[in-house]
């Protein structure tokens, strides 16, 4: 049974057999769900709110039950990611949205994991010690997420390289799509092998970060980090080429 015939009130009633700090979390971050889902509607407006909500609070409840503190995360964006997931899975089988919204959908996604590896970064290291470090730090990552976003988009032009993608272009009207592509592909020329692998099953084949590790012989938490300071250097690359 999908998502959508999930009634608003049963995950409530289901987390009365979950322990107390589980029904806790939930509780207090009930309102994310809201959130998540009004973002999520603004670019799938064929998507029922109601029917996101409740894929929502069933990715919430799973959050809750297998969040670990010690790993550092903070609830909140660890639950957002599987929230958010949730309300994909629940879009990608309704039929619901239209290839342009699945588009934007896939580039917010890829966004999100490269704030979630952040998370995990910043839980293990010392924050900036300047305001001038922090506002770097803050303007690379910035760069990162948009470049996410653009690999994604970019890939949803139906190309599983950057090459099929660019032949597909029209000339007149992608003319700064091109240049971006040749950029992109310059930058990771000069990237480990494994990095580029990485890039393309993630953003040109749309595996999960699970399927490019098992692929790799790698762990997910691994390609996650890599992953992440891959593409927040090719973010500020691109950024450099453009604003020197």
């Amino acid at each position: 049974m999908g998502p959508a015939s999930v009634t608003l009130d049963e995950p409530q009633k289901r987390r009365a057999a979950d322990a107390p700090e589980v029904i806790a979390l939930v509780t207090t971050h009930l309102d994310l769900v809201g959130v998540v889902a009004g973002s999520m509607k603004r670019v799938t407006p064929r998507a029922d709110f109601d029917d996101l909500v409740s894929a929502g609070r069933e990715g919430l409840l799973a959050a809750a039950r297998v969040f670990d503190a010690s790993h550092g995360v903070p609830f909140k964006a660890f639950a957002s990611f599987r929230v958010r997931g949730a309300m994909i899975d629940y879009l990608r089988t309704s039929q619901k949205v239209s290839r342009a919204g699945m588009t934007q959908i896939r580039a917010f996604e890829r966004a999100q994991a490269q704030s979630i590896a952040y998370a995990e970064e910043d839980a293990a290291r010392p924050s900036a010690a300047t305001a001038e470090e922090a506002d770097k730090l803050l303007s690379d990552r910035l760069a990162a997420n948009a470049t996410a976003m653009a690999l994604a988009m970019l890939a949803s032009s139906g190309g599983d390289t950057l090459d099929h993608v660019a032949s597909r272009d029209d000339e007149e009207q992608n003319v700064e799509r091109r240049v971006l592509i040749s950029r992109v592909e310059s930058i990771l020329g000069t990237r480990p092998e494994a990095e580029r692998e990485m890039i393309r099953l993630h953003y040109f084949e749309d595996l999960s970060l699970e399927e490019v590790g098992a692929r790799l012989g790698l762990h997910k938490s691994w390609v996650s980090r890599v992953m992440a300071r891959t593409v927040e250097q090719l973010g500020v690359a691109l950024r450099d080429t453009v604003d020197p």
